[in-house]
This record gives structure tokens, C-alpha cells and sequence, in this order.
């Protein structure tokens, strides 16, 4: 018995792995790869597009199937999920929806594949409303970790394909023509400009207007940022180098050109780092001379840190600038209309969605179309991400809907052991080790997008039975393990009230109480619980109530216990209380529900 509650140990270990596992204009629509919010779990709704009928938001990034592009339709009860959009040679870990583009009836959907390197996929609207994959196609010059497809623009028969990180980040960005008789691509030529070298990242934001295309370079210059413009000169069929935009008060490290969108005759160019990461959004107008830049628009006074021009939209007569720093990483997005009289922006409204909790980075991708903003929101839901969609009444945008996947997770195992076989048992990659049983985490307490990150255990000296202590973001699981192959959920003991979803969670046990701290996890403390509630729990699961807690410490990393002189160690305070510069802030718990403070210990020189 000993063993086989070992092996599921194991399994449930195997849980933590597992789990943890852009601008527009009327007549094109741009993905850009973004600066400054990390990439998701899931990946859902870190890419999105709007079409003439349709919404799409894709998940590139789902461990157990491979990257999938969901079309949203509005039906008489609201926005649906009508089809799932996946590549024919599609694979787990292919990327495929890193980036996405719509024109009509045409989507581009960019795949950064195994090595990177990078693929683009064409998708064409049927009559019946389906899509079906009609072109597939790739840098002739492509290497590894180019991320070809990092950044997709496309206006009618004009597509434009950013590779950012080719060449050690020097960045490339090609154009490809569709035949309008044929419909099929062909010709791709890689647009060159002299005055980038390594680490500019061009082709990271795109934009085109008719014959005119902007390429954006959002580290050129040591992270001040550039723009190049282009233009097709059709009489000799090749594209000539206008040079770079003015950056106007973007500053020397304002990632300038970190989202790119034109309204008439106005270029609009995000630079999310300038003034110290609050951000700004330039306006570029044509002059005697050349492009100038017109107006800076800036976040409202009050606002640090809100990456304001992360990404830009068009709207109609609107525009819609992002901001995912905004409001400690929840992120919002503004809506802007053409003040005549004052011949500059001004704000209309704020775009904003209640229930968000943590690093959702709300305002990371907008696209929109006259009447439509969708905005997605890939911190969500504890990174599983999500998308929203906003329409226009009047000079107000009311929410619609909210936009999230239906992704497949792992199946549960349970009955009966799944011998390792040929490197595998179950979903499994293994090596002479059996899968005893698995529970996902769904299945365990965890809500969507949760994730698990330790595991302890506990066996009760009056019953015998064995325990499981898993750590989740958002509080603990205890799992019934004495039957190794049919584990069975018993309860939640949810995270401190108030605090935050922790990505690090860890516990210890002394005479029979559990003792569970987070890191980075605001005003947490250490909850206690006597775990002979385990024994007498009914009706699971329970949500069981701490039985005890220390405020002494608020986070912190790893709580360890000698067992034999029943005194905690709290390693690597933080946030609050006595943190014992990060040393070990000492517990007398002999008494397990009245913890005291024994004083500290830290090596001077750390």
C-alpha cells in the first residue's frame, strides 16, 4: 500500500507539470508581436481578429491538443461559438494562432512550429460559413527561431508577414500578393531596409494603407522604437523604401512602433515604455516635408505604468488604444473621436471589465471594426485567457460578451494502473515508471485556468488512510490516496481571504495540522488546519475553514518544520510583517493552533 500511495504521489506531481503546462483600419487588419505582457498559459485570446461576419480568438498555446482558432458568430441569444479552426498538418506545440489576420473573407493564422521557424495558414470563407484551409506558406530564407508569422496584416490582396525575432532579433517582414482571378498567393518578397541591425526586432507591428505599408521596429535604437514606411511603386512591381516615421515625444526607449494603425490620413503609432511605461500613442500627419508628428495622446494623470499603446485600433471615426499595465496589470482600453474644433483626440470613454483578478493585461490585443472592439484578455482566469467583445451605442461601447475556449485537458485515469509502454502511459511521456491513477485538476477544486504547483502528504494515525496536500493557485486540494487507483477529492481549503492567486504554494505538517504559505501572495499568513477534519468530512467535497492562522509573516516561499523541536521556519518572507530580511523567521508551533514568534535568523551578507 505503501508503494502504490507513493506511485499516486507521483501522479498527482505529474498534475503540477500538466497544469502549469493589435490594429485595424477599414480595409486591413494587423497581429503584432507584442512588448511587455509575457505570454500566456493557454494563449487564448492572446491573438485576435474580426471579420466581416465573424470573431476570432485564437489559443496557440494548449498543452493537450494542438493550437486552435475559435469563430465567435452573433446569433439571436448573443455571440457563439460556431466552428473551431485547426491546421491540417496541425500538432501539440505547434503555435498555430500566434497571429491572426482578417480581410473579408480571408484569414491569415501564423504558426510559430516546433523549432519557430514559423508557417502562415490561409483560410477562405465558404458560402455555408465554413472555413477551410486553401494556402500554406513559409520563408524560402526561414531558420529556427525566426517566428515568421510573429506579426500578420492583410488588406484585400495584400498580406504582410512579420518574422521579428530572424537574424537575432534584426527582425524581417515580407509581402505576398493574392491572383484576384485565381485567389491563389504567390511572389513572396522580403521587404529590406538598411538601417536595422540585431536586436531592432522589424516586423514586429504592421500596418497597410492601399499601397503603403508601415513596418514597425520596436527595439530598434536600443528600445527607442522606429517605424519604416514603404510603398509599391507599380510600374516597376517593387517596394521602395520611404525611410522612418518621426517618433515625436515617444523618448529613447518608448518601444515606438509596438502596434501600428491608420485612420485617413493620421498614422498611429504605440510606444507602451515611453514615459517610464505609462505610455503614449503619436499621431503622424503628411506635411510639406514629409511625415510630422501631430498629436501625442497620453493616459490620464494618475496612471503609472499602464503601457498605454500596447495596441491600436480603428473603430469608425474611433480608435481604441490599450493599456494592460493599467490598474496593476488588469488592464483597459480608451476609446478616442477627432475633437475638429481643437484639431486633436479626445477621449470618449473607458473600456473596461469587472471580475478581472490579477495579471489578465485587459487591452494586450484590440481589433475592431465599425461597430465592434474586441479586446483580448490572455491573463485571465489564472492565464487561461479570455476575449471580449463590445459594441457601439452612441459614444458608449457596452459589453456583449465574453469570449473563452472549450480546450480539451488531460482525460482522468482511475480503475486500474497504465503501464509505461514504448515511453508512454496514458498522455504521458514516462520511463520504467506506471501512471497508478491521475485526477485533473478540474476535478480536484481547480477552476478554469488553474494550475498546481507542490504536493504533500499525510497519513491519519487513527485510520490509516493516506493523504494527499496539493498546492493550487487559488488554495489547497485534499485527496484521498489510500486506494492508489481510485483517488478521491475530499475538499478545498481556499486561499487567505483577500490575498491574491499564488503560482507558488507550499505546506508542512505537524501533529496532525497542516501549515500552508504562498509567495507573492499580498496579506496570506500561515493557514492552519486540523487535518483530523479530513477523518470526519461527508458529503464532498468540503470546503473546509482554516482552524487557525499567523499573521506574523504575509508571503512567503517554503515553510519548513523540525518535527522534533515543533518550531516552523518561514524561508523567504515577503509583502509584510516581520519578513526577517528574507531569512528564516522562526515559529514556536508545539501548540499547533496558537503559533508564536521566536525571533530571527539571517546571514548578513545575503
Amino acid at each position: 500500500m505503501r508503494n502504490e500511495a507513493q506511485f499516486s504521489l507521483m501522479t498527482i506531481l505529474l498534475l503540477v507539470v500538466a497544469s502549469i503546462g493589435s490594429g485595424t483600419t477599414a480595409n486591413a487588419q494587423t497581429a503584432r508581436s507584442g512588448d511587455g505582457v509575457p505570454a500566456m498559459v493557454s494563449g487564448f485570446g492572446g491573438a485576435v481578429a474580426v471579420g466581416d461576419h465573424d470573431v476570432f480568438v485564437a489559443e496557440s498555446r494548449n498543452a493537450t491538443e494542438p493550437g486552435v482558432v475559435y469563430v465567435f458568430q452573433k446569433g439571436v441569444s448573443g455571440w457563439a461559438s460556431s466552428a473551431k479552426i485547426v491546421a491540417e498538418d496541425g500538432e501539440i506545440g505547434d503555435g498555430f494562432g500566434t497571429a491572426l489576420a482578417a480581410s473579408g473573407n480571408t484569414l491569415l493564422v501564423s504558426s510559430s512550429g516546433e523549432d519557430n521557424k514559423g508557417a502562415v495558414y490561409v483560410f477562405t470563407r465558404e458560402a455555408n460559413g465554413g472555413w477551410i484551409q486553401t494556402a500554406k506558406f513559409s520563408a524560402e530564407d526561414g531558420e529556427p527561431r525566426d517566428n515568421f508569422g510573429g506579426s500578420l496584416a492583410i488588406s484585400g490582396n495584400l498580406a504582410l508577414i512579420g518574422a521579428p525575432r530572424k537574424s537575432t532579433r534584426t527582425g524581417a517582414a515580407y509581402a505576398i500578393w493574392r491572383n484576384s482571378e485565381t485567389g491563389t498567393w504567390s511572389g513572396l518578397t522580403r521587404l529590406a531596409e538598411d538601417g536595422v541591425s540585431e536586436g531592432d526586432a522589424f516586423g514586429s507591428s504592421l500596418a497597410i494603407d492601399g499601397m503603403n505599408v508601415y513596418i514597425g521596429a520596436s527595439r530598434f535604437d536600443a528600445g527607442a522604437g522606429a517605424v519604416f514606411s514603404f510603398t509599391f511603386d507599380t510600374a516597376s512591381g517593387e517596394w521602395v523604401s520611404k525611410g522612418k516615421l518621426p517618433v515625436g515625444d515617444a523618448g529613447d526607449s518608448g518601444f515606438f512602433g509596438s502596434s501600428i494603425a491608420v485612420h485617413g490620413h493620421h498614422v498611429l503609432v504605440g510606444a507602451p515604455r515611453a514615459s517610464e511605461g505609462n505610455g503614449m500613442v503619436i499621431t503622424l500627419m503628411p506635411g510639406e516635408s514629409g511625415w510630422e508628428a501631430h498629436e501625442s495622446i497620453i493616459p490620464e494623470e494618475g496612471t503609472e505604468k499602464s503601457m498605454f499603446g500596447s495596441s491600436v485600433a480603428v473603430a469608425g471615426s474611433s480608435i481604441v488604444v490599450g493599456a494592460p499595465g493599467s490598474n496593476g496589470n488588469l488592464g483597459a482600453a480608451f476609446t478616442y473621436e477627432m475633437d475638429h474644433a481643437a484639431h486633436g483626440w479626445k477621449k470618449v470613454s473607458d473600456i473596461v471589465v469587472d471580475g478581472l483578478e490579477g495579471r489578465a493585461y485587459f487591452g494586450s490585443r484590440i481589433v475592431a471594426s465599425d461597430d465592434v472592439i474586441v479586446v483580448g484578455v490572455p491573463g485571465s482566469d489564472h492565464g487561461a485567457g479570455s476575449g471580449a467583445i463590445f459594441t457601439r451605442h452612441g459614444d458608449e461601447w457596452l459589453k456583449e460578451a465574453t469570449l473563452v475556449g472549450q480546450s480539451s485537458n488531460y482525460a482522468r485515469v482511475v480503475g486500474e494502473q497504465v503501464n509505461c509502454e514504448e515511453g508512454s502511459a496514458s498522455a504521458f511521456s514516462c520511463n520504467q515508471i506506471d501512471l497508478v491513477s491521475f485526477l485533473p485538476v478540474a476535478e480536484i477544486g481547480g477552476a478554469r485556468g488553474v494550475r498546481l504547483n507542490d504536493v504533500w502528504g499525510w497519513t491519519d494515525p487513527e485510520t490509516s488512510r493516506e493523504y494527499a496536500i496539493v498546492g493550487r493557485i487559488d488554495g489547497t486540494s485534499f485527496v484521498d490516496i489510500t486506494d492508489a487507483n481510485n483517488p478521491v477529492y475530499v475538499g478545498t481549503l481556499p486561499r487567505t481571504e483577500g490575498s491574491p492567486a499564488s503560482t507558488w504554494r507550499d505546506m508542512k505538517t505537524y501533529k496532525n495540522h497542516v501549515f500552508i504559505v504562498a509567495d507573492n501572495a499580498g496579506e496570506h499568513g500561515i493557514q492552519i488546519l486540523d487535518l483530523s477534519e479530513l477523518r470526519e468530512a461527508k458529503d464532498y467535497p468540503v470546503t473546509f475553514t482554516e482552524t487557525a492562522h499567523y499573521d506574523g509573516i504575509h508571503s512567503a516561499h517554503n515553510i519548513v518544520i523540525n518535527e522534533a523541536s515543533g518550531f516552523a521556519y518561514s524561508v523567504g518572507s515577503s509583502s509584510g510583517g516581520e519578513s526577517c530580511g528574507g531569512g528564516l523567521h522562526m515559529i514556536n508551533i508545539q501548540d499547533p493552533t496558537n503559533p508564536t514568534f521566536a525571533g530571527c535568523f539571517a546571514d548578513p551578507t545575503t
